[in-house]
């Protein structure tokens, strides 16, 4: 999340959601199903300028047709909650992704979605040679494996790094097309 509210969103992802803001409107994709808890899940938005696209487990959710260049904003890049709550002191637990995050990949690019479905399972080669990547983070500590340090990770209130969830492998079953959400 990078945003603090659906005017100001520079963009927002999570299991079933993408949310981003440009300079012709909000604009919103929603999966045509949920998600279900205790489960793994790669999840990616991407935006080329002409669509937004939801994809999770490599298959496209949803996509939706959105223009414009992105709102920028000057809220910091949060992962788990958003920016809002955790710099002005609110602690509405809703906004707290209760989980674990095995890596995040922020691209100034879009990526196709056979690229996606390539590297879902498995870490980047050569992340700080990869054109396009701007922050790339595995969770085995806070740094930014691309190299730009300014985008260097902290932690904040209970979140943790280095763990492993212990109830789950990730299985690619996701919604393959709209409306089969089983």
């Amino acid at each position: 999340s990078k945003h603090e509210y659906p005017g100001d969103v520079n963009y927002f992802l999570c299991p079933d959601l993408a949310e981003i803001t440009t300079t012709d409107g909000y604009f919103s994709a929603n999966s045509p199903c949920g998600f279900v808890s205790n489960k793994t899940y790669h999840v990616a938005m991407v935006y080329n300028g002409s669509t937004l696209r939801l994809y999770r487990n490599g298959f496209l959710m949803k996509e939706i047709a959105a223009t414009g260049n992105l709102v920028t904003n000057n809220w910091p890049t949060t992962i788990g909650e958003y920016a809002y709550s955790m710099y002005c002191g609110l602690s509405d637990i809703s906004n707290i992704f209760k989980g674990y995050i095995n890596e995040v990949r922020i691209w100034n690019a879009a990526r196709p979605q056979q690229e996606l479905r390539t590297y879902m399972n498995t870490s980047l080669p050569n992340p700080s040679s990869i054109p396009g990547l701007q922050a790339y983070f595995t969770f085995d500590n806070l740094l930014n494996k691309q190299g730009n340090t300014i985008y260097d990770g902290v932690l904040h209130a209970a979140a943790t790094i280095n763990n492993t969830n212990p109830d789950c492998l990730f299985v690619e079953d996701s919604c393959a097309t709209a409306g089969d959400c089983s």
